[in-house]
Order: structure tokens, then sequence, then C-alpha cells
């Protein structure tokens, strides 16, 4: 948790959790309005429902994961407490494909490759599941087995989207 800096609070107990969260909001707002009591879940564990990671290649095989806080040094996340599992899988799914399809990932440095996010969103209560994957051109090649690849691995994913970020 501390090298990606995506749950600072994960070390403590859920209730103390839920007792800073309320802390923080009385101090934010309630100067403002009355804070209600924040609501807990049943069970804090794989309720994002949208998640975005990074990617990069760590000894030439690619990995998705998030930058440390305040770099761009990756840290490769194959599985988080917070995220929902459907989420973990596509990635990993994602992973291979790339590196069979020879996909690169693209490098913050030398501003070369493709692949520079991928973002996950699942319908919790339809169950479908969106991948968006985010390319430094609008050029994608293998764009038809990639996305062949990825829906033979998942049936639920209803949506694949390119989205195209070209700036450094």
């Amino acid at each position: 948790q501390k090298l990606c800096g995506g749950c600072p609070m994960l070390s403590l107990p859920y209730p103390q959790q839920l007792a800073r969260k309320q802390t923080q909001m009385q101090r934010l707002f309630g100067k403002l309005c009355p804070v209600r009591p924040i609501l807990g879940m049943d069970d804090p564990a794989h309720y994002r429902c949208k998640v975005q990671a990074a990617v990069g290649t760590v000894n030439g095989r690619t990995v998705t994961g998030l930058y440390q806080p305040s770099s761009h040094r990756l840290v490769p996340v194959e599985h988080c407490w917070l995220e929902d599992e459907r989420a973990a899988a596509v990635f990993a799914t994602a992973r291979q494909l790339m590196d069979r399809l020879r996909l690169p990932a693209y490098n913050d440095v030398t501003h070369t490759g493709l692949v520079r996010h991928l973002l996950v969103r699942v319908g919790k209560y339809t169950g479908e599941v969106m991948l968006v994957v985010v390319t430094g051109s609008a050029i994608f090649p293998a764009r038809a087995q990639f996305v062949a690849g990825m829906r033979a691995a998942y049936p639920e994913l209803t949506t694949i989207v390119q989205s195209v970020n070209g700036r450094r």
C-alpha cells in the first residue's frame, strides 16, 4: 500500500477508517452544514467498480499498476483488495494479449510505445464490463486480434473503447 499510494488507510481496522473519514468530513464541511454519520459497508473489499491502471514494461513483460505518489515510477499491481476482482482478470488478459501481439506499453521518458492506460468499469447490477484502452496514437496494430482475444475471454465484456491521448 505504501508503494502505490492507492489505499492509505488500509492498515487501519475498518471502524477506525470510518472514524477518520468522519473526522475529515466534519473538518471540511462541519462549519457549512450538518455532517451525518458515515455509513460503513457490510464488506469493504472489492467495491471499486471503476479501475484505471497505468501500463508499463518490466523485464520485457507488460505490467499494469499505479504510479508511486509524486512520481512516474510504476508499481505493478496484479490484485488489489479495493478493486472489483473482474478488473484484475481483464487486466491480466490484456497484459497477456499485449505481450503475445507485441503491443508495446507507452514510455513516458522516450515518448514511444502504444498503450498508456487501461480502464475497466464493471456494472454492479448488470454484470457488464467495459474496457477502455488509452493509446498514445490512433494507429493500433493488431486491434482486431486484441478485441477478439478480449471478447473470447470475457463474454460479459460488452464495450471496448480506444481513447487516444497523444499528449506528452
